[in-house]
């Protein structure tokens, strides 16, 4: 990832927790995969809750903001990840979890079962979770933020 794109978003990143008022520390690294580069910044503060917000609410705001600031400032769109202390490792645990418990209930009931609706990445968690599971299959449904996933046994 280039240097400058990584100057840009601390800088963007540290000014809007600055004006948040926040005490922090922040690091960062460069994730690559096959198809594309990721900036992940893990924030440590003594008040995680505000900068998370309701369901990670804020969280995502935050890194909404992060990114589109840095198309606005470099004309193009690079990946900014957002971390307040464990949060994220935290979050998939549970969606993880759900999707296990929720398939389980799916078979038992011989039903299909929708989970509450989720941001796009919370709806991949779901999904990967049970991908290699032959005896349910996954799929979303809604439409913006009413979309959801619903478990039906095979």
């Amino acid at each position: 990832m280039d240097h400058e794109i990584i100057e840009t978003a601390d800088v963007i990143l540290k000014s809007t927790l600055d004006l948040m008022g926040l005490e922090y520390a922040l690091s960062h690294e460069v994730l690559a995969d096959a198809e594309d580069e990721t900036l992940h910044y893990s924030i440590q503060t003594e008040e995680p809750g505000y900068l998370i917000g309701y369901h990670g609410q804020t969280l995502q705001d935050l890194e909404f903001f992060v990114n589109l600031a840095l198309f606005k400032k470099r004309g193009s769109w690079s990946r900014v990840l957002l971390n307040v202390g464990e949060y994220r490792q935290k979050r998939e645990a549970y969606l993880t979890n759900l999707a296990v418990k929720t398939a389980e209930k799916a078979k038992y009931l011989r039903e299909p079962v929708a989970l509450s609706p989720m941001t796009a990445g919370e709806r991949r968690v779901i999904h990967l979770a049970l991908k290699d599971d032959p005896t349910v299959k996954t799929e979303s449904v809604g439409e913006g933020d009413k979309r959801k996933v619903v478990i039906r046994p095979a």
